[in-house]
């Protein structure tokens, strides 16, 4: 599996999870929380899935 987020976009998406999760345990509401597993996920590995379906990729080329 590549990579296909910026580092950027990595940030974005940690920052949105956060957001989230902090939201959901405000309000007491594990769905709500549960909403931020997608962009844990997407920012851990560097790679989401709909950019990989529409070819999209933003990751830093690599010189070798």
């Amino acid at each position: 599996m590549d990579y296909n987020l910026s580092y950027k976009e990595v940030l974005l998406r940690y920052f949105l999870m956060m957001i989230v999760v902090i939201t959901g345990g405000l309000l007491h509401s594990l769905p709500i929380m549960l909403l931020g597993l997608p962009f844990f996920l997407t920012g851990v590995l560097g790679w989401c899935p709909l950019y990989t379906m529409f070819g999209i990729n933003h990751a830093a080329k690599s010189n070798h």
